[in-house]
């Protein structure tokens, strides 16, 4: 009778596994190694929550909370320490480092060149590591550059650390990209990548209130100003880091705050994205279908061209350029503020209508006009229109809003 029952019971847990993979369009018919991790839980679990014992509204609000905070802080790190050094360059780095010729500009690109060059290795790299410790751990360590970059006395101690930022920095888009589709569907996806990419335009506001604040009444200070600004933003930037390794959970297996019945829930409802939660087993395959996909090439040339090329060199320059104008340092640094401004309305408006119109190229191309019309602006205007080029500049950062 007890082998009956441990039968039946046995039979019912089978039962309850290959339902929930049917359910998640999930199989356990392959090798473990090459499975994702959701369908590994999934399998060792062996049974679905009861109708209606998860609200899934709740959940949602409740990784809401847990998840795009924090990734919203992750990308104001990533863009304010990355444009740091325009405001830096207006409040006497460029004087006190004995920069010549091209050296700004070299520092400037070293950042892009060294993100660039990285992000290949990046891209394996991901795949193999716990998503949310790995993101902690690089952003405390360009947290530590940051701060370090206070202490250089010339150019090449900071190309080093401008290289090392580009580096570190590289793996921030990518790992907040993945940790967002472990937890949304593609359509609530946009809108979360709308508002956490609004961090860049809010760490511009910021960085200008901050460099404004370090540019007064420090004229008898024995520390230049620039480099006080750039301890403060490395130590901010150490505190984000820590907190995502503490607060942000690698996947939905692994969140503690979540319930079993939550979890299962979490992972069922990114099912229909037909991209797993996280496989740490390379394909080839995968390569060759990245590389044979002709939109693929055409967003990365976009990105290349469009958002890192306009947005990078603006966001490199826009204080010198201000500055140029013949406004102080200090009014450089709040009339830079706008372009973030600009960027937060052209990423909410894009993160609306793309959500909601399955024509994202058409999105794409209407939101290119203002940027060009912003270049041509500033191309073809008189220098005396300083009123002229500034509008054109701001009218720029509109572009960085395709990336959605």
């Amino acid at each position: 009778m007890a082998d009956s029952t441990s039968n039946v019971a046995s039979m019912s847990s089978d039962v309850a596994r290959s339902a929930a993979q049917e359910k998640f369009g999930l199989s356990v018919k392959t090798s473990s190694a090459s499975l994702d991790k959701a369908a590994v839980y999934l399998h060792a679990r062996g049974q679905l929550p009861q109708e209606g014992s998860v609200n899934e509204s709740t959940l949602v609000r409740k990784i809401d909370w847990r998840i795009i905070p924090l990734a919203f802080a992750c990308y104001i790190a990533v863009f304010i320490d990355k444009v740091n050094i325009s405001y830096a360059a207006v409040m006497g780095m460029n004087k006190d480092l004995k920069l010549i010729g091209n050296n700004f500009s070299n520092a400037a690109s070293a950042t892009y060149i060294a993100t660039l060059i990285i992000e290949v290795p990046i891209g394996y790299i991901v795949q193999k590591v716990p998503l949310a410790k790995w993101l902690g751990f690089n952003i405390i360590l360009w947290g530590i550059v940051t701060a370090s970059t206070a202490a250089v006395t010339n150019y090449h101690g900071l190309l080093v650390c401008r290289i090392l930022l580009g580096v570190f920095e590289a793996t921030t888009p990518p790992c907040l990209m993945l940790i967002t589709g472990m937890w949304y569907t593609k359509p609530e996806g946009v809108g979360r990548f709308s508002i956490w990419f609004c961090g860049a335009g809010l760490g511009q506001i910021i960085g200008g209130l901050i460099s404004w604040g370090f540019q007064q009444d420090n004229a008898g200070e024995s520390i230049a100003g620039w480099r006080i600004m750039f301890v403060v933003l490395g130590v901010l930037t150490i505190v984000v880091g820590l907190l995502t390794i503490v607060v942000m959970p690698d996947n939905p297996m692994s969140a503690n705050w979540l319930s079993e019945a939550e979890k299962t829930v979490a992972i069922q409802r990114v099912a229909v994205n037909q991209t797993g939660i996280q496989n740490k087993h390379f394909k080839w395959a995968h390569v060759k279908e990245l590389a044979l996909d002709l939109q693929i090439w055409l967003i990365a040339t976009l990105v290349i061209l469009l958002l890192s090329t306009c947005t990078g060199i603006i966001a490199a320059y826009s204080a010198t350029v201000i500055h140029n104008f013949g406004y102080t340092p200090a009014q450089s640094a709040l009339l830079n503020m706008p372009g973030g401004a600009i960027t937060i309305a052209s990423t909410l408006v894009a993160g609306y209508f793309v959500g909601r119109q399955a024509n994202r190229w058409l999105w794409v191309s209407i939101l290119c006009v203002p940027a060009l019309l912003g270049g041509a602006l500033m191309s073809f205007l008189p220098e005396t229109n300083k009123i002229g080029h500034l509008a054109g500049m701001y009218l720029i950062y509109t572009v960085g809003s395709i990336s959605l």
